[in-house]
């Protein structure tokens, strides 16, 4: 069986290689990512290795409390009908915890896949460190604070991300989704000049709407996104591209973003606001100026 560390990290990395490339892979273990994310690989998944077929004959989850070394084996071998695969999904159940004997058997199948099999391990059983919406709203609430954003690539993405967190209105104020030019000017403030000297994915604009953000919410705090989201560029920037700032009024700090996964819309906008709500942390832990 693979080392667990190994499969803490790599799990989701090999995923989205294979996706790219276009080659599923047999075997994974997933775990500790954010659901949503981590349901739109596993629904890219689908669709990859289970096209042209049908799905109710090909597609076999497991859930936890019906697992069992003979639940998997009758999956596993299940052949596929009308199509070149099977997609097995195993959901939280941590193999590193199971018996002695079940855990033989485990290994036993894992090392003897069939090729048409693309076997998924999906766990949340584990306990990892906070991520960074969770630290973030711990330091707002900690601090009487309140946040604001204004966001235009990841459209709404990091209010939806610190609202599920329970209690989350305690520091979360307004989310403004700035996606046309026009809503920049005449809702955030940002200048004309602005926008045609330097464009809409810029420092400058990404800069403008965070304050402008804070002016119209009256929170502590804001931050922005604007950029190309993808798939593709606009002939002149590449998608992945992108500008988060934050501010507080008197600071105003902002980071370029460069994914290098240009076609990977979700995966692009995923990482801006990922980058966006960790600047907000390194601003309130006064780790920027």
């Amino acid at each position: 069986m693979p080392p667990k560390a190994k499969a803490d990290t790599a799990g989701y990395q090999k995923l989205k290689k294979d996706l790219s490339a276009g080659t599923p892979g047999q075997l994974y273990l997933l775990h500790g990512e954010e659901t949503y994310l981590r349901d739109y690989y596993l629904g890219r998944l689908r669709e990859k290795v289970l096209a042209g077929g049908l799905e109710e004959f090909n597609f076999h989850p497991i859930a936890a409390k019906d697992m069992s070394p003979h639940a998997l084996e009758e999956a596993i071998d299940c052949l596929p009908m009308m199509a070149e695969r099977t997609l097995v999904l195993v959901t939280d159940f941590d193999l590193f915890k199971a018996g002695e004997k079940d855990r033989e058997e485990y290994i036993r199948l894992l090392g003897d896949l069939p090729d048409y099999v693309c076997l998924v391990f999906v766990y949340d059983l584990t306990a990892y460190k906070a991520d960074g919406r969770s630290k973030l709203a711990a330091l707002l609430k900690e601090k009487g604070k309140k946040i604001a954003t204004a966001e235009s690539c990841t459209a709404g993405y990091i209010p939806k991300r610190l609202t599920d967190i329970p209690g989350a209105s305690e520091v979360f104020e307004c989310g403004i989704v700035s996606y046309s030019n026009d809503i920049k000017t005449k809702l955030l403030g940002v200048s004309l000049k602005t926008l045609e000297t330097y464009g809409a994915v810029s420092e400058q604009t990404a800069r403008e709407m965070a304050l402008g953000a804070k002016h119209v919410s009256g929170a502590d705090i804001a931050i922005s996104t604007t950029g190309l989201a993808g798939p593709g560029g606009d002939g002149v920037l590449p998608g992945g591209l992108s500008f988060t700032a934050v501010t507080d009024g008197e600071r105003t700090v902002v980071e370029k973003i460069v994914t290098g996964h240009e076609n990977d819309r979700e995966y692009n906008r995923y990482v801006t606001a990922s980058r966006a709500l960790n600047l907000a942390r390194l601003m309130l832990e006064e780790k920027i100026k």
